[in-house]
This record gives C-alpha cells, structure tokens and sequence, in this order.
C-alpha cells in the first residue's frame, strides 16, 4: 500500500509541470512557439504580439513582445511598467553587427543623449555574442531592477535607469526604430 501510495504520489509530483506548460496556450509564427505570458520579477506578463521580421525577403527573427494589459500606449509609457522582447534568430549575426546596428538607431532619435548613457551602453555592448539560427536575444525591464540582457535564456547583465531602458528599447519601440514596420506590427492590433 505505502509503495502504491508512493507510486503515485510520484506521478502526480512529476506529472504537474508538464499539465501546467499544457495550460498555457503557445503562440507560433514561423516554426517559433512561445508562450501566452512570461515572467519578468515577480510580475506575470501577457504576450501582446508576436511578429516575423524579413528583411530583403530573408528571414531575420521572430519578434516576441510581453506588456501589462493595462499598458494602453507602450510607446509614451516605455520605461514605466515590465516588459520582455524576445527576438529568436533565423540568421548569423556577430557582436559587432549588434552593437553598429544598435548605435545606428539610437543617433536617430533625438530623445536620446548617447553621452549621458555612453558608459551604460558600453557595458552593455560588452555583453553581447556571436549569434546563429536558432539562438535568442532577450531584453527584460523591471522597474525595480533594471534592463536585463538575456542570450539563450541566460541572464548577461542588468543595466538601472528607466531613461537606458527607454533608449535601448526604442531600438524597437519608438518611432525612430530599426525598422517602422517591425514597430507597428509590434504595437498594432496583433494583441495576445
């Protein structure tokens, strides 16, 4: 009895991650599936879009975007609530493609003042790695903590400042982004 007893108590210990993943719906575009919410802190983030990126008709990256319900204009609140930006890569790139393309963007916005965050940015860039199909970048805003940089999953660095995470984020969130296009979509009606 107590071996029976044992047996299931097993089972149904080893059993509840898999029923609890099955709760929760995944959403797909290309073959990348991601799931309805994300943690960010100790807050539970709903998947508000989930778009693919071509550029010149190749596959670049599948772009996950997690914000609050509650955040109504994601654009003029960046920095006030947590968010997380996944981008899954269908291609290579190297560091110094990440760090050129990042600096690029950021010149063009006239709301940022790259001396202020100079050092900020740096430290981030030291940070970043050779990418292949397959691999992940996250970026992940607590207000409480800061940005977080993310490679596969793994945490690489945390940078404080709700005017980084605004900067830095607008690589693909404001209106002077890597691409208008990728923004919309990102903001538009496509909601989780």
């Amino acid at each position: 009895m107590a071996r029976q007893l044992l047996g299931f108590l097993m089972f149904f210990v080893l059993s509840m991650p898999a029923a609890a993943a099955a709760e929760q719906p995944l959403r797909c575009a290309w073959d990348t599936c991601v799931p309805a919410s994300a943690a960010v802190g100790r807050i539970e983030v709903p998947l508000r879009s989930l778009v693919p990126f071509r550029y010149w008709g190749f596959k670049v990256y599948v772009a996950a975007l997690y914000v609050p319900h509650a955040v109504q204009d994601v654009q003029a609140e960046l920095g006030a609530y947590p968010l997380r930006l996944v981008l899954y890569y269908y291609r290579s790139f190297t560091a110094p493609e990440f760090i050129e393309s990042a600096e690029q963007t950021l010149v063009k916005n006239p709301a940022v003042d790259l001396q202020k965050m100079r050092d900020r940015l740096e430290r981030m860039n030291r940070h970043y790695r050779d990418v292949s199909a397959g691999d992940s970048y996250a970026l992940e805003y607590d207000p409480e903590s800061g940005l977080t940089l993310l490679s596969n999953g793994a945490a690489q660095v945390t940078i404080a400042g709700a005017d980084f995470a605004r900067a830095y984020l607008g690589i693909w969130l404001s209106p002077y982004s890597i691409s208008s296009s990728l923004t919309e979509s990102l903001l538009g009606n496509n909601k989780g």
